[in-house]
């Protein structure tokens, strides 16, 4: 069995707890459980933090190709991940792996630097393998002391880890150690034919934006850039556009106030904006079908952004859709490059062009072929990826069980 240990929430799962929002730390993982669960029995282990003042029990819940247990946690009534939360989620997956990871199991850990601290000794008494999505002490432009912590205990684990599964290139260069790469969730290109025939009823162009609604990650930027366009009202099509997200962080209520003050200017200029939030897997999934344009407008001169990667990217591209990107390292470096249209600058206007450059190419016959040409050679990345991702298992596998052979051989030697 492998063992995923994550932050992990599907919306609808566990609402009773009010727990913090994980958006693309889910969708990864729903990514990685339901390719390994064809070879593998998956199992994740989530720590399910509460932002309740309460207590709640384990929870389990079955997925189409996989489970997921919620392990019970203790709520602080805070909209943050807290070292009580931490403390009695660390707790927990303590006491799960100690009762029931066998020893020719696997466990992935999703690399969270508090959590390291306080699973380290017990994680290394088994097989794991660290999943690095970026590299936290980067999400700051000032090292502080809480940064430079995490910037240890990440180092530690990277250093403990014999393989690393990566989000990019990029970083895999970066850190210099053996592991393989996996962008990012793609939907099966099986549903081409869905996909391209799903139709609607308005001749609207719509745009959507998935993921956390903050000022780094671009929500902020593209909200204002459709405020700019709705002003000068230099367009013609009818355009709406979505956001599905979630706000997080201390001064999340004070960023909602502000971000909606800003759809409702859009609104009133004659651009259709929207935010949706607590959507499920199916439910996002149906926006990107609806959708014509997706933007990843995550900012360029942002530390944050040097070795992160939106994974949602071959997630939009699996679905055929017309993708307008910031130039960010990752990005550029990923085989993904020719497929979008990029920007080069975080000033407003560079967003704004290719947010106009992206609604020209929308009706063009050009895009229509390339939506046939992009699926197909998405086709082979897809394939290429998930076969080495199951092969990578498959071979650390046959190491465990062939170590726990010896092991065995061993103990009746000693009797």
């Amino acid at each position: 069995m492998i063992h995923y240990i994550g932050f992990y929430n599907e919306p609808g799962d566990i609402d009773e707890r009010k727990p913090l929002k994980s958006f693309a730390s889910t969708e990864k993982m729903n990514y990685i459980a339901s390719i390994l669960s064809r070879k593998n029995k998956v199992r994740i282990i989530s720590p399910g933090f509460s932002t309740f003042n309460s207590i709640f029990k384990e929870k389990r819940v079955k997925k189409r190709k996989f489970e997921v247990i919620y392990l019970s946690a203790c709520g602080d009534g805070k909209d943050a991940l807290t070292i009580k939360k931490i403390i009695w989620g660390a707790r927990e997956i303590k006491n799960y792996i100690t009762k029931f990871v066998e020893v020719d199991d696997k466990i992935i850990f999703y690399s969270t630097p508090a959590m390291w601290l306080f699973l380290r000794n017990t994680l290394m008494r088994y097989e794991w393998i660290l999943e690095l999505e970026e590299i936290y002490y980067y999400d700051k432009s000032k090292i502080n002391p809480i940064r430079y912590a995490y910037k240890l205990l990440e180092n530690d684990a990277i250093r403990n880890s014999k393989k690393i599964i990566y989000v990019s290139e990029t970083l895999k260069k970066k850190v210099g150690k053996d592991g393989i790469v996996v962008y990012g969730p793609f939907e099966s290109c099986e549903e081409d034919e869905k996909i391209v025939n799903h139709g609607r009823i308005d001749k609207s162009i719509n745009v959507l934006y998935t993921g956390s609604i903050d000022k780094v990650r671009g929500a902020f930027t593209l909200a204002e850039a459709f405020a700019q366009i709705s002003e000068k009202r230099s367009f013609q099509d009818k355009i709406k556009v979505c956001f599905v997200g979630y706000f997080h962080g201390k001064h999340a209520y004070d960023q909602r106030k502000e971000f909606t003050t800003i759809l409702e200017f859009i609104n009133r200029n004659g651009i259709e904006a929207l935010f949706k939030e607590n959507l499920s897997s199916e439910e996002i999934q149906e926006e990107i079908r609806s959708s014509d344009i997706c933007v990843m407008p995550q900012k360029i001169n942002c530390r944050f952004s040097e070795y992160s990667f939106p994974s949602k990217l071959p997630r939009y591209l699996s679905y055929g859709k017309l993708v307008v990107s910031s130039a960010i390292k990752p990005v550029m470096e990923s085989p993904f490059k020719k497929f979008i249209i990029p920007y080069y600058s975080d000033e407003l206007e560079s967003l704004i062009d290719a947010l106009v450059k992206s609604f020209e190419s929308f009706s063009s016959e050009k895009f229509s072929v390339q939506n046939k040409e992009l699926r197909d050679e998405l086709k082979m990345i897809i394939s290429n990826q998930e076969k080495v991702l199951l092969d990578f298992f498959e071979y650390w596998c046959t190491i465990v069980i062939g170590k726990c052979i010896l092991f065995k051989r061993y103990k009746k030697q000693l009797y």
